[in-house]
């Protein structure tokens, strides 16, 4: 959501958490009322005309900047699959996670929350086939490792013609930061991650 880009525009420092009747500022408790099924964050209501095309223009400045990060390393990680030689079973996986994850409508699909972590998930393909050659037999058996869960997933996926639920949504970003946790791990993961974690996660699911 475009709200989560922004600070609380009263204390200019807390972000804001979504509440029943609105959202309310982490750090001033501050509150901003939902109106007309929009978030109404402005200092004064009689600025608010003002103040919107300021906080558009923020809100631009940033998605531009994110995009940026992110396209730059689409490209590295394009030109290191491209380059990467002899390891057409690394090289496939890799092409196709890029084309999962990158969509040409990417900024539109994922969420804001998600987008903050696409630089790192395209960063650990460059990283994965950068090591690639001191070890092919590691990054295939990662790679077998991860298979599984992957295809249980997209099968899933394509059995309910693209309909995610939350639980489903939140597994498919596990997914990518398990590819992190195997192939980059220098890059590190906002949570743990296993191959057991996984499986453990989708075997609970609701049926």
């Amino acid at each position: 959501m475009l709200v989560d880009v922004l600070r609380c525009p009263g204390c200019e420092r807390g972000s804001l958490r979504a509440e029943r009747a609105g959202y309310i500022c982490s750090q001033c408790s501050a509150g901003f009322p939902v109106i007309g099924g929009a978030a109404w964050l402005f200092r004064d209501p009689r600025g608010a005309a003002g103040e919107g095309r300021g906080r558009l223009t923020l809100i631009a400045n940033e998605v531009a900047r994110l995009a940026l990060t992110i396209l730059q390393e689409y490209a590295s990680a394009q030109r290191k699959i491209k380059d990467t030689k002899n390891a057409p079973e690394a090289t496939q996986d890799a092409a196709r996670q890029l084309k999962i994850l990158m969509p040409r409508d990417f900024i539109a699909q994922a969420p804001w929350a998600q987008l903050q972590h696409f630089a790192r998930y395209l960063k650990a393909i460059t990283v994965r086939l950068d090591k690639y050659r001191a070890d092919p037999a590691r990054d295939a058996a990662r790679m077998k490792e991860l298979q599984p869960l992957e295809q249980r997933y997209w099968r899933l996926v394509a059995e309910r013609k693209g309909q995610q639920d939350a639980r489903m949504q939140e597994f498919r970003w596990m997914l990518e930061e398990l590819r992190v946790g195997l192939y980059a791990q220098e890059l590190k993961t906002p949570m743990p991650v296993s191959v057991k974690r996984l499986q453990k996660i989708w075997e609970s699911r609701p049926r």
